[in-house]
């Protein structure tokens, strides 16, 4: 659980954020010309992280454990084969062979070569496993449900395969892969069928001849705990959207590792369920970066953006839709990160229910302590990573089925078809702890940022251009027709400079804690563009997202703090030359 008064976090540039976690999923990266250097790939800069955002940045613990994979398996491989001696192969981790098999089929779609192909392989993983006799024997690991699944391959397709890894959220999470480190020596290996070799010597032991290891944890769950940690976990998210009775958490709330784990296997569901014609998403307004490549480049559904969320772009789409545009589902956020718009709901209902088109709402920023779209939404998705955890330390993500939805039944039949659970036990733990005292963190940080968004707004005569937050904006009468009576408007706020210079001035000047992701605990500032949109930022500028806008995610500190903080920034900004 947070703190509500905690203390200001910063740190060194690479230094995780928290500071000294090593399951930290954030960088401090503290100044405007660190961020350039860690989206242009600066050696000077990419060599001083320690750690990153766990989509966008392989940890250390899951690079030791690919890699002692791929080395046993390749040396045994090698003697085999004598004509692909010293070869060097990669390893991407997956918790389920359904990831690992995405992940191959991806590679060997993208123009890979003949003889790269021959070369990737799925390996299968476990723990070995009997009955013990000693005071942990409760705590049994069974492998069968901690597996592992390694796709090897050349390493000129590794930008391909992180690219897999990041844009699906499905790889295992640092806590995996330190607790089979720890058990190394009884990882049995199994390739994939495709494996001459192996067909012959079916087990292998990472090292050595261990098939009679015995694994004790006392820091696992048992099964039976970890049925119940997750079960929490349900509930906890059901308990938050209106009529908590009507949304059974075993039914119609899903947990996954990752929001974007989420979401994609949300997208494939509504994919299995069929329409009757061709699919097409349709993503409003300016959403998160992933949410569009993931169907895109991933799924290959086809997706059409409406970057403005403006109202005329709503009249194309219902024009085109009463031409018989075969729309399956529309995605938007509540509100959009980073512009803090409110989309049109309602309307967006409305046409929904006219042309039966699913409507999939993000509330990650919003949170359903802040507002209630479940009246609007067939189904919410929703990153438990950001502010349901804040601690900023444990990955996951959820799916919200709307009970009263005419596709609630087909998607909770679809959703319950393909789902594996594939959340480590530890960390749906930490995020049960996390997350005991969610509403009062949201309430606190929320609170936070209206006054700092007041307190920025107030300085538009001099510095500052604009600030993006849900109050105040021209789209707040949207947002307030799905605010709660007590709810707030958001924790997450974006503000632009008059000039490039007092932009940068106010980053670096600014006295909190600097790198990717939000909802935390902490304020938690950034360049947002550079992060996401780096080699596209003419691109994002066409929808309003400007090269030097800052994000802030507001934290729980003591807002007169705060406020100082954000005052000696404004303050450098005014003062900063051309």
């Amino acid at each position: 659980m947070g703190s509500i008064n905690p203390e200001s976090v910063s740190g060194e540039l690479g230094e995780t954020l928290p500071p000294n976690n090593i399951h930290a999923i954030s960088v401090s990266l503290p100044t405007w010309e660190a961020t350039i250097g860690w989206a242009s790939r600066d050696p000077a800069v990419i060599g001083r992280m320690q750690t990153g955002y766990p989509r966008f940045f392989i940890h250390q613990l899951i690079d030791e454990l690919a890699g002692k994979i791929v080395k046993r398996h390749q040396e045994d491989h090698d003697s085999y084969r004598p004509d692909i001696s010293n070869r060097v192969l990669h390893g991407m981790i997956f918790p389920s062979a359904y990831y690992a098999g995405k992940c191959e089929e991806f590679l060997k779609r993208k123009n890979t070569s003949e003889a790269q192909k021959d070369q990737i392989k799925t390996l299968n993983l476990g723990l070995a496993s009997l009955k013990t006799k000693d005071c942990f024997a409760t705590k049994q690991v069974d492998w069968v449900n901690l597996e592992l699944h390694a796709v090897i391959f050349p390493p000129g397709l590794f930008a391909i395969a992180k690219s897999f890894w990041q844009h699906t959220g499905s790889g295992i999470s640092s806590r995996y892969a330190e607790f089979y480190l720890k058990h190394i020596d009884s990882v049995l290996v199994r390739c994939s069928s495709t494996c001459e070799r192996c067909k012959v010597k079916k087990v292998e032991n990472l090292a050595g001849e261990h098939e009679s290891s015995q694994i004790t944890s006392n820091n696992l769950p048992s099964v039976e705990e970890d049925s119940h940690c997750k079960d929490i976990l349900r509930q906890r998210l059901a308990n938050l959207h209106p009529r908590p009775s009507e949304i059974t958490e075993s039914e119609d709330v899903f947990i996954y590792p990752t929001g974007m784990c989420a979401f994609i296997n949300l997208a494939t569901s509504i994919l299995e369920m069929g329409s009757g014609h061709p699919c097409e998403f349709v993503c409003y307004g300016f959403l998160y970066v992933d949410t569009f490549k993931v169907l895109e480049k991933v799924l290959g559904i086809k997706t059409t953006l409406y970057g403005h969320a403006s109202a005329s772009e709503l009249d194309d789409l219902e024009y085109s839709l009463r031409k018989n545009r075969p729309v399956t589902a529309i995605v938007v956020e509540v509100p959009q990160n980073p512009l803090l718009g409110s989309p049109d709901l309602c309307r967006i209902k409305r046409l929904a229910d006219e042309f039966n088109f699913i409507v999939i709402v993000d509330d990650t920023v919003g949170t359903p302590v802040n507002v209630n779209v479940l009246l609007f939404a067939d189904v919410i998705i929703t990153s438990l990573s950001k502010m349901f955890s804040g601690a900023c330390d444990v990955m996951g993500g959820a799916i919200t089925i709307n009970p009263k939805s005419l596709f609630a039944s087909r998607l909770r039949n679809a959703l319950s078809s393909n789902y594996v659970d594939t959340y480590f036990p530890l960390d749906a733990a930490i995020m049960e702890l996390n997350s005991r005292d969610f509403v009062q963190r949201v309430i606190k940080a929320s609170k936070n940022a209206e006054l700092i968004c007041d307190l920025l707004r107030s300085h538009e005569s001099t510095c500052v251009q604009k600030v993006y937050y849900p109050k105040g904006s021209s789209t707040q009468k949207l947002y307030d027709r799905f605010r709660k009576p007590d709810g707030g408007y958001a924790y997450l706020l974006s503000v632009t400079f008059k000039r490039p210079a007092q932009a940068i001035v106010f980053f670096n000047a600014l006295d909190v804690a600097k790198g990717p992701s939000l909802g935390t605990n902490f304020t938690l500032a950034c360049p947002y563009t550079l992060f996401a949109h780096y080699n596209e930022k003419e691109w994002a500028t066409e929808y309003g997202v400007q090269e030097h806008l800052v994000r802030i995610s507001v934290g729980l500190e003591d807002p007169e703090i705060l406020k100082y903080k954000v005052n000696v920034a404004l303050k450098a900004a005014e003062q900063a030359a051309d």
